[in-house]
């Protein structure tokens, strides 16, 4: 069985109540979701915080991981760390794409 595709998606929704916090007041929420695909049809689910910015970083630091044997969690994590760090794209949602495949 291997990763044979990674779809990343930014979800936002407006809340009926605006809520706030230390930091801010807000009136949506926002999520990336990540749906995993095996060659054998099996689907997985992930997901990260970031923006709409953040998106297409994430999904090109994720593809990394295709053809990779999903059950090998530690391999795909050290694969995925070895090329954020090397590259730099910690900024660019590098560690959201290893915290949604994680």
């Amino acid at each position: 069985m291997r990763i044979e595709r990674i779809e990343v998606r930014f979800v936002e929704a407006k809340l009926d109540e605006p809520f706030g916090w230390s930091q801010r007041w807000t009136d949506v929420r926002s999520v990336i979701v990540l749906k995993v695909t095996t060659d054998d049809g099996i689907v997985g689910w992930g997901e990260t915080y970031g923006s709409q910015d953040s998106v297409q970083g994430i999904a090109t630091v994720a593809q990394i991981a295709i053809g990779e044997d999903p059950s090998h969690i530690g391999k795909i994590w050290h694969k995925l760390h070895r090329a954020v760090y090397q590259s730099h794209v910690f900024a660019k949602g590098g560690a959201n794409a290893i915290s949604a495949l994680d």
